[in-house]
């Protein structure tokens, strides 16, 4: 990546497309929808976060159903809508100017610490980013191919060509259609549009938690300060999503802070809010759905929490509580009428049969229990202290505020459950894993230090020393999480490197548009699947050269019909079966129609347990290969096909 791609010129830029496109179409919504509303600036910007992100799925599908492909239109139009009903609505307050003594008053400091955190935040997430070329390790391939074939079809499609040979598009696509979006306005490429504009996301996922942790504490705004410091800074994740390219999940967590809100809302209240907050439960019910799968099974379980709380609190007025299911399963019916046409889509690839081996491959109780292993790796990402204390907060809840406690604890029992329902004798394990879990614990941690700080703030005497001391708190520990958030790239699942795009332009300059690469990959998922482990996997995207190892998602997609996908993952095995033997070399490459061999700068060492499935080893000194470039350790390599007629 260019050294000049982050001047502080390009940082405001960033947040300016973030605010337009992720921040402006939901707060105008919500000032539209809600002129009266109560909330403080920091909760109305976490929930135009979740809404604004939930909105473009649901666009682009319904575009896609119409059969049209709007491109850019979508960006511009939600955007500008939000920009010209946020004014509207603003435009007495506009013309009015705080008082300097509101300005210096107690009261506005958690204002004034959530405005630097941001600011900490956006920087945190940016720069730690400039020395990549590409988003990071194996789930960003597709991330990214997915996106470009947005921008090529101007919407959702189903081929996968010229990039790999998958006939159906069936996956959650929430995030990519925002991805979009910001690549045509921001006019970057597919791959720097998904890792800046991820990482924005990165940001926003965590400021979606401030209003849910204002109104759990009572609307004590250090709740949100805290949790957004927690979660933004003090912890590995989501953090470091980066590195993993986890980005639809982070797109899901920041849909959901935003529906856990409003549940709260729509069951606790009194008297029952207006039928109005159920339209914006299903507007963020339904983009959710569409941008995470897993995530809105989490939000299930999470509606299901509230409804019981809810059936206890409204024990003495039943009738309350039963209008307000009967109008919830109302809102939940129309969110499937809204998302019902991709289900149609769902049902025309390969997802179905997958989650139904998986489902079935739970009720083995050996099997199933070992994705419980996954809970080791917490430690990884939050301190045992952070552990402790949202132990503890939740402890103090039951006794302080009963209502917040049991039902955050009946939400994680119920994912938990939903997770592992081997526990209770029913199929489905492994369909939402146990790591999803982990690395989205930070949500409900989160949340409980900062109900625990806030709970701490409001019971201590507001003495000058106290604000004092917290202020100093807050400091030090955004300069502490700070220099940890800067260190967050771990160069291992950098697949793509300075020399490998040198490389693959020189392979799209120099080669026939025909050329079929083969690239370095192991077997991964307990030997199920084939990926790839070098840029070679990315060849597709940079070229429009064809490579023996698709994207990940051929496992859930038909493929087209002259590919069979058992050959696939039968190559890896003949290669590594060959040990290099020039005869049985001949033969693979020939059987596999391929013409050149790319060998990525990182050598086929991106991933655990990958090994180089072609050595270099195995091509010098074979007169059936010839080396026609190189740019550091990635090396272009032409086959002599002539042999394989005899092959």
């Amino acid at each position: 990546m260019d050294a000049a791609f982050f001047s502080g010129l390009d940082l405001i830029r960033y947040c300016g497309l973030a605010l337009f496109l992720y921040i402006l179409p939901g707060w105008g919504l919500l000032r539209w929808g809600w002129r009266n509303n109560p909330l403080n600036w920091g909760e109305q910007l976490g929930l135009a976060t979740s809404l604004s992100l939930a909105l473009y799925p649901l666009v682009t599908l319904w575009f896609y159903q119409a059969g049209l492909h709007p491109g850019p239109s979508v960006g511009w139009a939600l955007g500008g809508m939000g920009l010209a009903l946020w004014l509207w609505s603003q435009h007495e307050r506009l013309l009015r100017w705080p008082s300097a003594r509101l300005w210096l008053h107690w009261r506005t400091a958690p204002d004034y610490a959530y405005a630097a955190l941001i600011i900490v935040l956006v920087l945190t997430r940016l720069l730690p980013i400039r020395t990549m070329v590409a988003p990071a390790w194996g789930d960003s391939v597709h991330h990214t191919l997915i996106v470009q074939l947005m921008l090529d079809h101007g919407g959702l499609f189903q081929s996968w060509a010229p990039y790999a040979p998958l006939a159906t598009f069936s996956y959650h696509f929430g995030f990519h259609a925002a991805m979009a979006n910001w690549a045509w306005i921001s006019d970057m490429e597919a791959a720097q549009a998904v890792l800046v504009g991820a990482q924005m996301v990165n940001v926003l996922a965590v400021l979606a938690l401030y209003p849910l942790a204002v109104r759990l504490a009572g609307g004590n705004r250090w709740a949100g300060v805290v949790a957004g410091l927690a979660a933004g800074l003090l912890f590995q994740v989501p953090a470091y999503y980066v590195n993993w390219g986890r980005y639809t999940q982070l797109a899901g967590q920041a849909i959901l802070p935003g529906l856990l809100w409003a549940f709260d809302l729509w069951w606790t209240e009194k008297p029952r809010p207006a039928p109005r907050l159920l339209l914006l439960i299903v507007l963020l019910g339904a983009g959710l759905v569409l941008t995470h799968y897993r995530i809105a099974a989490i939000a299930g379980a999470a509606g299901v929490a509230w409804a019981l709380w809810a059936r206890w609190q409204h024990r003495r007025h039943i009738r309350d509580w039963v209008e307000r299911t009967l109008l919830s399963v109302g809102a939940a019916v129309l969110i499937g009428l809204i998302v019902v046409p991709w289900v149609f889509v769902i049902q025309s690839a390969r997802l179905p049969y997958v989650a139904g081996v998986v489902a079935q491959q739970g009720l083995d109780p050996a099997l199933a229990s070992s994705d419980l292993t996954a809970w080791g790796t917490a430690d990884l990402f939050y301190s045992r202290l952070g552990w402790l204390a949202a132990v503890g907060a939740l402890l103090l809840a039951f006794v302080r505020s009963p209502k917040i406690a049991l039902t955050v604890a009946l939400w994680c029992l119920f994912t938990f459950l939903v997770t592992n329902p081997y526990l209770l004798g029913l199929p489905g394990s492994g369909l939402v894993n146990n790591f999803t879990l982990v690395i989205g614990a930070y949500l409900p941690i989160a949340l409980a230090l900062g109900w625990l700080v806030a709970e701490g703030e409001r019971l201590l005497p507001a003495t000058l020393p106290l604000q004092l001391t917290i202020l100093l708190l807050f400091t030090l520990l955004t300069i502490y999480g700070a220099r940890q958030q800067m260190q967050i790239i771990d160069p291992f699942f950098q697949m793509v490197t300075p020399a490998d795009e040198a490389a693959l332009a020189w392979v799209e300059q120099n080669t026939q548009a025909d050329a079929r690469f083969l690239v370095n990959g192991f077997l991964a998922y307990g030997d199920t699947v084939v990926v790839g482990s070098d840029a070679g996997w990315w060849l597709p995207y940079y070229t429009r050269r064809s490579n023996t190892i698709p994207p990940i998602s051929y496992t859930t997609e038909l493929l087209n019909p002259e590919v069979d996908r058992q050959t696939l993952r039968q190559l890896i095995i003949d290669l590594d079966e060959s040990r290099g033997d020039a005869d049985q070399l001949r033969r693979i490459l020939c059987q596999a129609e391929t013409t050149h061999i790319y060998l990525g700068d990182r050598r086929g060492q991106v991933g655990y347990g990958a090994t180089p499935s072609v050595p270099v080893e195995w091509l010098i000194d074979n007169p059936d290969f010839e080396l026609l470039h190189q740019e550091g350790q990635a090396q272009v390599w032409a086959f002599e096909r002539e042999g394989c007629s005899g092959s």
